[in-house]
């Protein structure tokens, strides 16, 4: 019989006959080692709140630790963007409601006295308290841009992109809109360059608005340049939708063309004007409908097959 004892433990003073003394290996057990510089800071402070608290409430420290530690990630990103682009993000103000390019005719059949009114009458729908109640109660601002166009290949940006979104910041805008010079006298009409050179001044807006829309006015229809239909098409597949305000007088009537070669987009719209003298009031409900709250379509909200303006319907298989 074998008596197995722990090294170091003395044996027992007696042994019984028969029994050997066999002192038993000492083993030593090691821990791996820990790495505690590797441990990161915000896993520190967490254990070092968890061993503050009281037993039982382990649940809400972590809870607590994970919200801390968001927020210190976030101030620590927040923090390393460059100087300009740090105080851009906290200056920023709310979105874009609706991008607006506003495209004026120019062309040869627009006289001086005709051109006077269309700038003016423009002016004064931004001074109209109406105008001013709808694009204050948006949610966001108004991006508005004036282009004038005439012949193939003359377009020009009259005015760039503006943000509206006070009483005062309109009136601003009226005055530069009355102060605004005519770029062209003597040319053609040119409605898809037009179309297309105001998508082209679009893709410059400050932001990705909620709703874009071109406003063309005009007096006659397109005889010259990139067809209107195909020009439309190009501005429906980069989101835009196109009303037009006609102007009549002139043979073929404005309107028409507007209705089946211009206009396009989901709730898309001609107004018409008798003539340049029934321009201010014209342009102003035209505004008016194009930027009222109600009218606007979120993308969410926007149905699963829109009839759009200015297409035909699919034929019936």
């Amino acid at each position: 019989m074998r008596m197995i004892l722990r090294r170091g433990v003395p044996p027992p003073a007696r042994l019984s006959p028969g029994v050997r003394f066999r002192p038993m290996p000492r083993f030593r057990v090691r821990e791996p080692l820990r790495d505690v510089s590797a441990r990161r800071p915000i896993d520190t402070a967490a254990r070092a709140l968890r061993s503050r608290q009281a037993p039982g409430s382990s649940r809400g420290v972590r809870r607590r630790g994970r919200g801390a530690a968001l927020a210190l990630l976030v101030c620590v990103a927040a923090w390393s963007l460059p100087g300009p682009a740090r105080a851009q993000a906290q200056s920023a103000g709310p979105g874009c409601a609706l991008a607006l390019v506003l495209a004026l005719d120019v062309s040869g059949s627009v006289d001086p006295g005709e051109w006077r009114l269309q700038a003016d009458g423009l002016a004064d729908a931004f001074r109209s308290p109406d105008l001013q109640e709808v694009v204050s109660a948006l949610d966001g601002d108004l991006a508005v841009a004036v282009t004038q166009w005439t012949g193939a290949g003359r377009q020009h940006l009259a005015l760039g992109w503006t943000r509206l979104s006070s009483p005062a910041s309109m009136r601003g805008f009226a005055v530069a809109l009355g102060a605004m010079p005519r770029a062209w006298r003597h040319f053609s009409t040119a409605i898809g360059d037009a179309i297309d050179h105001a998508v082209g001044v679009g893709r410059a807006a400050p932001e990705d608005c909620a709703r874009k829309v071109i406003d063309v006015s005009g007096d006659g229809a397109s005889n010259e340049g990139a067809a209107p239909a195909a020009a439309r098409l190009r501005a429906l597949a980069e989101g835009w939708t196109i009303n037009g305000l006609a102007i009549a007088g002139a043979d073929p009537p404005p309107a028409a063309h507007y209705r089946a070669e211009v206009i396009i987009g989901p709730r898309a719209f001609v107004e018409t004007a008798r003539d340049f003298e029934a321009y201010p009031p014209a342009i102003l409900r035209k505004l008016l409908r194009e930027i009222r709250a109600d009218a606007l379509i979120s993308r969410a909200a926007t149905p699963k097959a829109p009839r759009l303006a200015g297409l035909a319907p699919a034929p019936r298989r």
